[in-house]
């Protein structure tokens, strides 16, 4: 009762059914608790309920509005501690936790929850999961280094900016499996320590300030995830600046990592090629190195990864032409090489692969037609925006029923849009073929067909097309966020460029720029070259299709 005191009527009626004088562990009306029987004072008769204890306390997205109730430590016999998803608030710095000997699982993430990571925590001897994810906690005790039984560390997303990752975080943490410290704002380099952690199966560093080199992980041989995106690796100092004698590569010494499913290494500042041995990762599923400084070809080795979901290399230095492996890698969905040096014809060999989805060749120098091939996959992501492609569109691009997302912009395709593009607009949500030299008359174009097509986001300006006399060319969209769109752009990403892009006008048209000057004939200027250093692409590890579905909710 001193807890539903002390939380008082903020509680938001969670302590509604804890009424005084009642037994919480009798009569089974006391909500947010398990009790069990006391293994310390065994009873014959376990119809007498005043050997019953408390072992579980759960007040999980309950919404409770108050400072945190440390009474919560006088209930002795808690193996589960649950308060995720709340407001509670306070600095728990000099909370004693050392009452709770029988704790097992702490979760006090989503909280507003500050200052430093108890120390009392470290006479726990058994306990095996923290979670205090989603704070304001600045600080961790080094005394935490006690708790060699934990399984699962989850810190993510505190502001613990001014310190490194733990440095008694090493091998002497025997069942430590799960060890989240991302967006943390941590410094320094990831200690060679992590690698002697021989139990961890996930790892997840990413969006912090870390740099230098990646450290031999190899004896992790349980390792599944490892994300170590979004921070400075390959950098020498904070500034960014690289070893340009020694340049910091990715270490060839993660092919050793036999159970990795998931490597992410995007956002970083890593040089020099993609190492060959990363195809040994035979079970690997999803590879994100994009947005690095790498350079040379995509390795031939890699057709072995038979196994692989996605692969994105973009926002790199990577040249020459796409190797024809990619239709060996039968698994394969996703396809990001925007954003390169690549060369030569659109490869048809990635159109031969029969599980691709989502395709992102945009922001390179292929050149040539494009593929009619293309139009026997069943993508709903293609972007080939700014490249040097030519000739006229296929008649075929209408077999793209499933089409979500379609870039053909900032190229220099010429002729009508074929009026079988129609057939493919039913799920179309974004069209690009802005920047080209398109020609014909737009006045009665199926492009322009709200009715039928109430949702899509269309861009065609810069192009030479007309109207009739009688009638108007409808606006484009102008800001065109396409020279920016790329596979799996992250939400929220996406939701800071798609709001250039207005929604459809209610009264038929799209509803800003007008591209048309005289009564009958659009003049347009030459196609424009789209800024320098376009912003690459941002890969989630989540699939494209989520990434569709989260794209639209935010365009519409």
């Amino acid at each position: 009762m001193k807890i539903k005191a002390a939380v008082g009527s903020n509680d938001n009626g969670a302590f509604s059914s804890w009424v005084e004088g009642s037994d919480p562990c009798g009569d089974g009306v006391w909500l947010h608790i398990t009790c069990d029987w006391s293994q310390s004072n065994p009873v014959s008769n376990k119809d007498a309920t005043n050997y019953a204890v408390v072992v579980t306390l759960d007040l999980t997205n309950l919404n409770i509005a108050a400072p945190f109730p440390t009474d919560i430590t006088s209930l002795t016999n808690l193996v589960t501690l649950k308060i995720g998803g709340n407001r509670f608030a306070g600095d728990l710095t000099s909370v004693n936790f050392s009452r709770l000997s029988q704790l097992q699982s702490l979760i006090l993430d989503n909280n507003s929850l500050s200052g430093t990571i108890p120390k009392s925590l470290a006479l726990l001897p058994s306990l095996t999961s923290i979670n205090a994810a989603n704070n304001g906690f600045n600080g961790i005790a080094n005394e935490l280094s006690a708790l060699k039984k934990l399984k699962t560390l989850t810190l993510s997303n505190n502001p613990l900016g001014g310190q490194g990752i733990p440095s008694f975080l090493d091998g002497s943490f025997t069942a430590l499996t799960d060890l989240q410290l991302q967006i943390n704002r941590l410094t320094g380099v990831i200690p060679d320590q992590i690698g002697n952690m021989k139990t961890l199966r996930d790892v997840q560093l990413q969006n912090n300030r870390l740099l230098g080199s990646i450290p031999d992980l190899s004896k992790l041989n349980s390792l599944v995830l490892l994300d170590l995106s979004q921070n400075s690796l390959g950098a020498v100092d904070e500034n960014g600046s690289l070893n340009t004698t020694s340049p910091i590569g990715i270490p060839a010494s993660l092919s050793n990592l036999q159970a990795l499913q998931h490597l992410d290494l995007s956002q970083n500042k890593l040089s020099g090629p993609v190492p060959d041995q990363l195809a040994y990762l035979n079970r690997l599923l999803h590879l994100d190195l994009s947005n690095n400084k790498l350079t040379g070809p995509v390795p031939t080795s890699f057709t072995n990864m038979r196994n692989l979901q996605s692969i994105n290399l973009g926002g790199n230095q990577l040249g020459g032409a796409v190797p024809s492996f990619f239709k060996n890698m039968t698994a394969l969905q996703e396809i990001s090489l925007n954003g390169n040096s690549f060369t030569g014809s659109v490869p048809l060999s990635i159109f031969q692969g029969p599980s691709i989805r989502a395709l992102d060749l945009s922001d390179n120098s292929f050149g040539g037609p494009l593929p009619v091939c293309l139009t026997t996959l069943d993508l709903t992501f293609l972007n080939l925006d700014n490249n040097q492609l030519s000739g006229t569109l296929p008649l075929e691009l209408g077999n793209l029923s499933r089409l979500e997302i379609l870039g053909l912009g900032y190229n220099n395709f010429t002729g009508e849009v074929p009026s079988t593009i129609c057939n493919g607009l039913k799920n179309m949500k974004a069209l690009d073929i802005s920047n080209n030299r398109l020609t014909g008359n737009l006045t009665n174009s199926c492009l322009f067909d709200r009715v039928r097509y109430p949702d899509l986001h269309l861009w065609y300006d810069n192009n030479f097309f007309t109207c009739s006399a009688d009638s108007s060319c409808p606006p484009s969209l102008v800001a065109n966020p396409f020279k920016n769109l790329t596979l799996g752009v992250d939400p929220q990403i996406a939701s800071s460029l798609l709001a250039l892009a207005p929604a459809p006008s209610p009264a038929g048209f799209l509803t800003t720029g007008p591209v048309r000057n005289g009564t009958n004939q659009q003049v347009a200027p030459p196609p424009a070259a789209p800024a320098s250093g376009a912003t690459k692409s941002f890969i989630a590890s989540a699939s494209i299709f989520v990434v569709i579905a989260g794209l639209v909710a935010l365009v519409f």
